[in-house]
């Protein structure tokens, strides 16, 4: 009898669902937030914000929202708060 992962290596369609894209959403996250660090060390070095924005290849809007996004998702998790919703 096959595991679960063994059944999902062998399985032709990939699987789906929040747990199978659980660990690719949080590598997304670690990266929007380190990209939000280095914007933020940017800024502490003198650069503006466009300026950081367009040395980190992102639009200002993009780096803005990160810097948001990182307030609200602390790497040591201590405050748990909810992230803003985006603005249509």
């Amino acid at each position: 009898m096959l595991t679960p992962a063994q059944r999902r290596s062998h399985s032709p369609m990939p699987c789906r669902g929040f747990e199978n894209q659980r660990a690719r959403r949080e590598r997304e996250q670690a990266v929007r937030q380190r990209v939000a660090d280095c914007g933020y060390r940017l800024r502490e070095l003198g650069a503006s914000h466009d300026e950081a924005a367009a040395r980190l290849g992102l639009s200002p809007y993009t780096l803005r929202w990160w810097n948001r996004l990182r307030r609200f998702h602390p790497t040591d998790h201590s405050r748990q708060t909810r992230a803003p919703t985006r603005p249509f």
